[in-house]
């Protein structure tokens, strides 16, 4: 069964622990910044990762954000059963398990205002803002 045309087993490799996983591997910690999605699209969020980003590295703040021309179709609401839903949390993997994951690491958890050792915390920030 599909979401808006997409079928599920197309997303079946957006498991983002197991991505994570294997980055963190390959490559140091610290250059990642974890950006849950409504952290970022929030209308009060807005913003932060590319404000983030100019501090970090010393670049000029924008004064005026950057107009975004391509207007797109709102999508039509799409009424989901508990099978669909079933399949939408297995996209985003095992909640728990990134927060224990991104507790053994240094990197950025944008947003984030509690203990990053704590995992049951950072896995509630993960599934509040993703």
């Amino acid at each position: 069964m599909g979401v808006n045309g997409i079928h599920a087993n197309l997303l079946s490799h957006a498991n983002y622990f197991d991505t994570f996983l294997r980055w963190f591997q390959e490559f140091d910690h610290s250059q990642f910044i974890i950006v849950p999605a409504n952290m970022e699209l929030g209308l009060k969020n807005r913003g932060r990762l590319l404000k983030h980003i100019q501090k970090l590295y010393g670049l000029p703040q924008m004064t005026k954000p950057w107009p975004n021309a391509t207007r797109r179709p709102m999508l039509p609401e799409v009424s989901l059963d508990d099978a669909d839903y079933e399949k939408i949390e297995s996209l985003v993997g095992n909640v728990t398990g990134m927060g224990r994951l991104l507790t053994h690491t240094n990197a950025t958890l944008l947003g984030f205002e509690g203990n990053p050792l704590d995992a049951a915390e950072v896995a509630h920030w993960i599934a509040t803002n993703w």
